[in-house]
């Protein structure tokens, strides 16, 4: 090595190593966001399905009468002749008689109505959806620590978007906690300390057998 090459490692080194912990502080804080998107959605995603779980089945039927149509049947005796013909003349003689059937008319028997189902459906009852909605998400969100240390809930509200769809938004603050100060003791400029993560979920409530 030649002696106006002596202490360039250290400059190169010095740099490698600032690459290296601004990229890995980086990799921390980002890491730290996906948590807590993965972590919000779950708290909203329980949430939302807890919440339209409280909701109520109804039906409609159409009503119809049913009549039963009877023929009214009339039995006639119907009496007959048998001629033949003699040298004395045509001679008539009676013959025993036959029935018959005879439709005189209807008669009309009325049944019980009988109800056809049109059409059902279910619809979230509001109240008690956003109550319970509400109390599935704070419960989940102290569980996953989304309320905690660096991390705040900044919001989060249930909506009901349609009678069967309910839908929970929210948003957390998550602080980044390496790279603003190194960025900020190191090269003196300023970069945002925290970011908002914001996250919607929809749940549809099911008919129940």
């Amino acid at each position: 090595m030649h002696k106006n090459e002596k202490g360039v490692v250290m400059p190169l080194f010095a740099m490698t190593a600032v690459c290296f912990l601004l990229i890995l502080f980086l990799i921390v804080d980002i890491g730290a966001v996906r948590i807590v998107q993965g972590d919000l959605y779950k708290s909203l995603d329980a949430g939302a399905l807890a919440g339209a779980a409280q909701s109520s089945h109804h039906e409609f039927y159409e009503y119809e009468q049913q009549a039963e149509r009877i023929p009214i049947i009339r039995r006639e005796e119907v009496f007959n002749q048998e001629c033949v013909n003699t040298p004395a003349g045509r001679e008539c003689r009676r013959v025993p008689p036959y029935y018959r059937e005879v439709l005189v008319g209807w008669q009309y028997r009325l049944h019980e109505e009988q109800g056809s189902l049109v059409a059902d459906w279910v619809e979230i009852e509001r109240d008690a959806a956003y109550r319970v909605a509400q109390d599935v998400f704070w419960r989940n969100a102290q569980e996953m620590g989304l309320n905690e240390g660096d991390n705040r809930v900044l919001w989060v509200e249930p909506e009901q978007k349609e009678l069967d769809v309910l839908q929970m938004e929210g948003e957390v603050r998550v602080l980044h906690r390496y790279l603003p100060s190194f960025v900020q003791g190191f090269f003196g400029e300023t970069v945002p300390h925290s970011v908002n993560v914001h996250k919607s979920v929809d749940a549809k409530a099911v008919l129940r057998e």
